[in-house]
């Protein structure tokens, strides 16, 4: 039968796939030290496939025989590979220890709930990458994490539909995000307090024959982008103010 496979995980079987898995983890730009520092064990039953201790110790734990895996003996049920397991149970690491970044509008704009809401979704393959993404929103972030992971950042065609190609965004944002070492998300700026900072650096523009000031979208870029067409001495505004 096919799920005697992987009826029993061995400790050699695991590290086969830590390795595999943090490969996959350190070219997407998920890697740091506060991920590797969190420690990934075998531990002998349990009901689930895993776990990652949240908001505690931080660690994962990999059962050697669970109750899970016996299910899949049941006829018509899929077998969970332990690649699968591991990239999930790290992304749970991944939100654990980046909490800043996952408490975030961003977070709720793509996936349409806090990361730490527990209601559960009804499931729907248009909105959830698998039927265990619908338990609540941090397993949905788990699931499109490891998918992402597994298919090396590129969305499948079987799951790009427009909301889990929202979700897939916010994964590779995050990617960005933590690659570059951020804690937290740039400040977002309203349209209404873009307009209040702009419209008067316009008019003292015109007024100095400097020409419009080009948009932008954040103040980090607002201070980093020149605010002038080519030829014009950026300091000459400022000067004059």
């Amino acid at each position: 039968m096919a799920f005697k496979k992987h009826w029993v995980i061995t400790l050699k079987k695991l590290n086969r796939a830590l390795a595999d898995v943090r490969a996959e983890l350190d070219k997407s730009g998920f890697w740091n030290p506060r991920l590797a520092n969190i420690g990934v064990y075998l531990t002998w039953f349990g009901s689930a496939y895993g776990w990652q201790h949240y908001r505690r110790s931080g660690d994962i734990e990999i059962t050697a025989f669970s109750l899970c895996r016996l299910c899949e003996a049941i006829p018509g049920s899929e077998s969970v590979p332990l690649r699968d397991i591991v990239r999930h149970e790290y992304a749970h690491a991944i939100a654990d220890s980046n909490r800043g970044l996952m408490r975030s509008s961003q977070f709720h704009r793509a996936f349409g709930k806090h990361h730490d809401s527990d209601s559960p979704s009804v499931y729907s393959p248009d909105m959830h990458v698998s039927k265990y993404a619908a338990e609540d929103a941090g397993e949905d972030f788990a699931e499109v994490s490891m998918c992402y992971l597994k298919y090396s950042g590129k969305l499948p065609h079987h799951l790009d539909t427009p909301a889990i190609r929202k979700k897939w965004g916010f994964v590779s944002q995050l990617c960005s995000q933590i690659q570059s070492g951020k804690r937290r998300w740039a400040p977002e700026i309203s349209m209404s307090k873009l307009t209040d900072i702009y419209l008067p650096v316009l008019e003292q523009a015109q007024r100095l024959g400097l020409g419009a000031p080009c948009i932008v979208k954040t103040w980090s870029d607002w201070s980093q982008e020149t605010l002038f067409p080519v030829g014009k001495p950026r300091e000459s505004l400022f000067s004059k103010l």
